[in-house]
């Protein structure tokens, strides 16, 4: 049996992904909420490619949580009406990955941005 070695989990870039997690998490800085995909173009069935990253858990604004939540959800944020996050679950998107370090000082990928994946990515310039 053959495997190709690869320096980074996934490669920067755009993927279609499936939304698998979004949770609440305590961090040193307080708490996030934590969003994770899995890559649906994967080359083997049998390994699973998941980039995650941490937001801020205020839903407000232009947050990328709220940004993230409406293009994903297509739900309208409306001032003191409460939203269920896990709508955001196991929606098809295209997620844009970038490696960063970890604490470890191994590679991750992590998303930096989420779209609905029947939209054009965003231009540079916007």
């Amino acid at each position: 049996m053959k495997a190709t070695y690869r320096e980074e989990y996934l490669e920067d870039g755009e993927y279609s992904a499936w939304i698998v997690e979004v949770e609440q998490k305590k961090t040193e800085k307080g708490m996030a909420i934590r969003i994770a995909a899995v890559v649906d173009d994967q080359e083997s069935p049998f390994h699973e490619t998941k980039a995650s990253t941490l937001v801020g858990p205020v839903l407000a604004g232009g947050s990328r949580l709220a940004k993230w939540f409406q293009a994903v959800t297509n739900q309208k944020l409306e001032d003191g009406v409460e939203v269920d996050l896990n709508d955001m679950m196991l929606q098809r998107v295209r997620i844009v990955v970038k490696n960063c370090e970890g604490n470890d000082g191994k590679s991750y990928p992590r998303i930096q941005d989420i779209q609905p994946l029947n939209t054009e990515p965003d231009s540079p310039n916007n």
